[in-house]
C-alpha cells in the first residue's frame, strides 16, 4: 500500500485480493449494516425527534407550528430517501456484479460534516464503459485509486462503488470486508 500523509491508499493489490474474496462468496452475499450507516440514520432520527419536541415545547404562536411541522416533515423525506438507497445498494451489494473500477475525480465536501464525492469508471461485463457517482465517507479513495464496483448486470448503471456504501460484506463468522 502506498502511504500519502496520514491515509494508506488502497493498492491495485489490496483491490485485486477484495475482489478475489467477493468471487468466492456465493450469492446472495452475506452482509451487514456498518457502524456509521448507524450514525448516520441516529443522528437523522434525533433530529427529527428534537424538531417534533420543539413542536410541543415551544407552540406559542401558529407560525412556530407551522415552521415545526415543515421541519419535520422535511427531515421525515429525507429519511424516506435515504432508506430508498440503502435498500437499493444492499441489492446491489447482495446480489451484484463485481468489477474493479478506478476513481476519475475526488473533491472534499461539506463545511461541518466533510465527506469525499467521488466519481468513478468501471468497464462493465458486456464491455460498455459505464460511470458512477457517490460519496465516499472513509477519505481514502482519491483520483486514480482501484475501487470496488457493484452493478447490475442487466442495467449497468444501476451501480455504488463498496465505498460508497453504508454495507459491510461478511467474509466470515465474524469478520467484515472494508473498503
Amino acid at each position: 500500500m502506498r502511504k500519502t500523509s496520514s491515509f494508506v491508499l488502497p493498492s491495485a493489490a489490496t483491490v485485486n485480493l477484495q475482489k478475489h474474496i467477493v468471487d468466492a462468496l456465493l450469492v446472495p452475499r452475506s452482509i451487514k449494516f456498518g457502524r456509521l450507516g448507524y450514525r448516520h440514520y441516529f443522528l437523522m432520527l434525533g433530529l427529527s425527534a428534537l424538531s417534533t419536541a420543539a413542536t410541543f415545547y415551544f407552540r406559542q404562536t401558529t407560525m412556530d407550528v407551522v415552521i415545526s411541522i415543515v421541519l419535520s416533515t422535511a427531515l421525515a423525506v429525507l429519511l424516506f430517501l435515504n432508506v430508498r438507497v440503502d435498500l437499493r445498494t444492499r441489492a446491489l451489494v447482495t446480489r451484484g456484479a463485481c468489477v474493479i473500477g478506478r476513481v476519475t475525480r475526488q473533491r472534499v465536501r461539506g463545511y461541518r460534516t466533510m465527506w469525499n464525492d467521488v466519481r468513478y469508471e468501471f468497464n462493465a461485463a458486456s464491455g460498455i464503459n459505464v460511470t458512477g457517482k457517490g460519496a465516499d465517507y472513509t477519505f481514502v479513495y482519491l483520483e486514480k485509486t482501484p475501487v470496488l464496483v457493484f452493478y447490475d448486470p442487466n442495467d449497468p448503471h444501476r451501480n455504488v462503488a463498496y465505498c460508497c456504501t453504508f454495507w459491510r460484506i461478511r467474509t466470515g463468522a465474524t469478520t467484515l470486508l472494508e473498503p
